[in-house]
């Protein structure tokens, strides 16, 4: 057994044994024609002044056989105001052939992946809670409508801002630094990553406040993924950051959407150089909606003092094909100034695509594969210097009902490092290549 933190933890031998069977348990709750249940338990709005049950109500709610339950989905007062709370509690537990330290004393899965960066151990990666009102104006005339997400768990580490979750120094605010997670801080933590206001009059939605930047194809929220591991675009190449600033778009058809706005820097709740960054999207629609093409890009200075431009840009293609597969294809570049010893530009790029199929109503198998060439061994960390990262990943996604996703996958990861480079990314900064194999599930309410 490993102690790791002061804990004993089970081995990776352990966790692949329960891997496995948690695999065949979940294939056997699957009945002989991969029927799912598909039911909502009816609560009342007793948290809204109604009455435990109401006397037309009923535990099992046939109408809405397919609706996921929500904690607060029979809450008559919100459902006026058109104001909607969901949450999810997403937990997982990854295992790693090198067998690596986790921070803060070693690297664990990384630079792999994010969210699920500790090896051989339970994560409650996020609590995730989003209370808002959408903006509907049906095309014509005003409305307005409010964010505002918070999460708790491990991933908050990934989703602070400078001068909200930290100081302007990136000195904890209000997030205890124990030392046991990521660069010494602690290894749960509370994060708001969005809190904006929408206003939308026809087809025009602006939003103002701290939201998620419009870059890139991976979301930081958990169902909004197929899979349980990052890729490295997510990682490294500024995708879907938290931001503070405006954002306005546009659809003036069913076939164009266009959109663009501000902002005080990656990650920066507070400017640190009062300098504002400009982002654009363009997004292409298909006739039937079965297909999109989106352009989308950021640009300004990230540098304390002096000049760091850091430009970053994705090309998102997705293509859905027939009615239970779908294929994704994008590429991220960026390079940011006078990063590099010398006053030199560093850069990168990257390849990413996925392909999923739906074989029943429970089950979808996906496959990814992504080229990540971090070009000056820049914006990959920890890194032992310029080349080329790979990730070939096979996973599951089993719902067995409209409030559960369990999401196994196993997942290959390999180095080719440029000339000069010794090392490799991996097993704490030994190794070349490494293998994972994860699970994690989602509950939403």
């Amino acid at each position: 057994m490993r102690i790791s933190e002061g804990r004993q933890l089970p081995t990776a031998k352990t966790h692949t044994c329960i891997l496995t069977l948690l695999l065949i348990g979940t294939a056997g709750l699957t009945s002989a024609d991969d029927t799912c249940d598909r039911f909502s338990p009816t609560l009342s709005d007793a948290a809204c002044g109604g009455s435990v049950l109401s006397p037309d109500s009923s535990v099992l709610s046939p109408d809405s056989a397919d609706d996921p339950w929500q904690l607060f989905g029979d809450c008559t007062r919100l459902e006026r105001w058109g104001i909607t709370v969901d949450g999810q509690l997403a937990q997982g537990v990854t295992t790693n052939s090198r067998d690596p330290t986790n921070p803060a004393a070693g690297t664990g899965n990384l630079p792999a992946t994010s969210f699920n960066y500790r090896s051989d151990e339970y994560m409650l990666n996020s609590c995730y809670l989003s209370v808002g009102r959408k903006t509907d104006t049906g095309g014509s005339g005003w409305d307005i409508g409010f964010n505002m997400d918070l999460t708790y768990g491990t991933n908050y580490v990934f989703l602070q801002s400078r001068g909200l979750e930290t100081r302007r120094d990136l000195s904890n605010h209000w997030n205890r630094g124990d030392g046991s997670g990521l660069g010494g801080v602690g290894l749960m933590g509370l994060a708001m990553p969005q809190l904006y206001l929408e206003v939308a009059y026809n087809d025009l939605t602006v939003q103002l406040g701290h939201f998620y930047l419009p870059v890139g194809y991976e979301r930081p929220i958990p169902t909004e993924n197929f899979f349980y591991s990052n890729s490295y675009g997510f990682s490294f190449s500024f995708e879907t950051v938290p931001v503070v600033g405006m954002y306005a778009s546009w659809r003036p058809n069913d076939s164009l959407q266009i959109g663009g706005g501000f902002h005080r820097g990656m990650a920066n709740w507070e400017d640190n150089n009062n300098d504002l960054s400009g982002f654009g999207i363009v997004t292409l629609l298909g006739d039937n909606g079965d297909r999109s093409l989106s352009f989308q890009f950021s640009l300004g200075n990230e540098a304390d003092t002096g000049s760091e431009i850091l430009y970053v840009q994705s090309v998102v293609f997705e293509q859905q094909i027939g009615k239970r597969s779908s294929y994704v294809i994008y590429s991220d570049f960026g390079f940011q100034e006078n990063v590099l010893p010398g006053g030199g530009t560093a850069s990168w790029y990257n390849v990413h695509q996925e392909l999923s199929h739906a074989f029943s109503d429970c089950w979808t198998a996906g496959l990814r594969f992504e080229w990540f060439d971090d070009v000056d061994g820049f914006t990959v960390n920890p890194t032992p210097g310029p080349g080329v990262y790979h990730d070939l990943t096979f996973g599951l996604n089993y719902t067995p009902n409209s409030n559960l996703v369990v999401r196994p996958e196993i997942r290959w990861d390999w180095f080719d490092a440029d000339a000069g480079v010794g090392s490799g990314p991996f097993g704490n900064g030994s190794d070349r290549n490494q293998f994972m194999a994860a699970v994690d599930a989602i509950i939403t309410f």
